[in-house]
């Protein structure tokens, strides 16, 4: 199994290394990670992507999206972490399975929920989208019935999980 000569650099330090190459043959770079990401800027409430969705095994990632910037996996979970470009991360958790995918991202991304929810968007309008959260702190609105929950500093949206939706 080939590994990426640069790991956690960010994305220049990616392309200028090398290209990673996933547990399969085919080759995937942060290039064609981008590209998939810019042809799916939408993040799904208790999915995630269309390529790469909560309850996937982690070798189905590999597959698509190579192997991960940053792993760390113990003997109850995985932590993936794929720095996608400039401030933008993909961090997928799980054991055997993807239970939960978070990005977390600059004001100036591309990237944004299924409903219209941006980076960099203030409290009061994910609510005006989403509604009053059935769980929140001075820096999260969670809605668990819809699969997502998202985490704000600096007064604006800083990150998107999604997860498998509960029941209430």
């Amino acid at each position: 199994m080939n590994k990426p000569h640069v790991l956690g650099i960010g994305l220049c330090l990616i392309l200028t290394a090398g290209p990673a190459v996933a547990q399969t043959t085919t080759p995937v770079t942060a290039q064609t990670i981008i590209h998939q990401l810019r042809q799916d800027a939408y993040v799904h409430p208790g999915a995630g992507f269309r390529r790469v969705q909560v309850g996937h095994d982690f070798d189905r990632v590999t597959q698509v999206w190579g192997a991960p910037t940053r792993r760390k996996s113990t003997l109850l979970s995985n932590t993936w972490e794929y720095r996608v470009v400039n401030d933008t991360r993909v961090i997928l958790r799980g054991r055997a399975k993807v239970d939960s995918i978070e990005v977390i991202a600059g004001f100036n991304s591309e990237l944004q929920s299924a409903e219209g929810v941006r980076f960099g968007m203030a409290t009061y309008q994910v609510i005006s989208i989403y509604g009053h959260p059935d769980q929140s702190t001075s820096n999260t609105l969670s809605y668990p019935r819809k699969g997502i929950e998202f985490g704000f500093a600096s007064g604006g949206v800083r990150s998107i999980r999604v997860f498998a939706p509960r029941a209430k």
